[in-house]
């Protein structure tokens, strides 16, 4: 009886048994000198030779019409560089222009970076990664730095992570954009305006007094901030913190302590705001931009020298506002 098919040898493992031997492949031994005589020698120069070792590392950019001229593709990578960084240091950057009646923004790009794909590609590495950054902000308001870097592609984004020049100057105080406000406004915009603001975090209308209102409105903005640091697409881009000139004519010193204390660590620490803040309970994740917002602030304040009793109640308020921080 034959056995059946599963249990019968195939045709591979069948020729694998057999005892013929395997025709092997001879090996051949690699040349690996190069033979006195070509049999087509090269007819470029010694110079020509060594020119074109030396471009092969280099970065071309190769114009749209060859015949017109083209001086900055001639130059090296490293020079061209140079230059970038030399165009980029003449300004102030982002260059911004404010539209007064609508309170919008718009960016300024060097115009190099609008001369064509190629060098766009090359100089944007330097702009993003090397140009100092300096955005001025009033009353806690981030937005500006927001658009900025929302207007970014993704690759420029992530070049900003390599950047360790990126400053955001405040403004040392929460300055009222009305001697007699209007009805219905408050700080720096309408009620209304503020209340969208401030949705994300709580509802802005369960607070009753205005000053409580305001500190709500404050602590909405940082919290707005710390939480859009903390999103993984923003994680990697460092900022520092520093506050700008004042725009009065009262001492710095003290307008540094009050912002540091009331306006800021006012806004973290205040019991109203805690209870105000029912949605969005994202404390654990914009901690750590939080403390590091706080530590440059503290110690941008303190290189100002304070008063001795200005700088108890200062450590005392810090302490305070950093341990709310940690229990969130």
């Amino acid at each position: 009886m034959s056995p059946p098919s599963y249990a019968r040898a195939t045709a591979s493992s069948t020729m694998k048994s057999s005892p013929k031997s395997q025709k092997t492949t001879p090996t051949l031994k690699s040349q690996t000198t190069t033979p006195n005589k070509l049999k087509r020698p090269s007819l470029l120069t010694n110079q020509e030779r060594q020119l074109k070792l030396y471009q092969r590392n280099l970065i071309p950019i190769n114009p749209h019409d060859p015949h017109a001229p083209c001086p900055i593709s001639n130059l090296p990578s490293e020079i061209r560089a140079l230059i970038y960084t030399h165009v980029f240091s003449q300004a102030m950057h982002p260059m911004t222009i404010y539209n007064r009646p609508t309170d919008t923004f718009e960016f300024i790009w060097p115009a190099i970076l609008q001369v064509c794909r190629a060098i766009r590609v090359e100089a944007s590495y330097t702009y993003f990664t090397i140009t100092p950054f300096t955005f001025h902000i009033r009353n806690l308001r981030f937005i500006l730095v927001q658009k900025w870097v929302g207007s970014l592609n993704p690759e420029h984004r992530r070049l900003l992570a390599r950047n360790r020049r990126l400053l955001v100057e405040m403004a040392p105080q929460v300055i009222e954009k009305f001697t007699w406000p209007p009805k219905g406004f408050l700080l720096d915009d309408y009620m209304e305006g503020h209340w969208k603001a401030c949705e994300k975090f709580g509802n802005l209308y369960t607070i009753e007094s205005e000053e409580n209102r305001r500190q709500f409105i404050l602590f909405c903005r940082l919290a707005g901030w710390w939480s859009w640091c903390a999103q993984s697409k923003n994680q990697g881009i460092v900022w520092k913190y520093e506050c700008g000139p004042c725009e009065t004519a009262s001492g710095r010193r003290e307008l540094l302590f009050w912002f540091l204390v009331k306006d800021i660590c006012g806004a973290i620490t205040a019991w109203v705001v805690r209870k105000a803040w029912t949605r969005n309970l994202c404390g654990g994740k914009m901690k750590q931009a939080a403390m590091k917002f706080l530590d440059d602030v503290e110690g941008h304040v303190a290189f100002h020298a304070l008063p001795q009793f200005r700088m108890r109640n200062q450590i005392t308020t810090m302490e305070r506002a950093r341990g709310v921080i940690e229990k969130w």
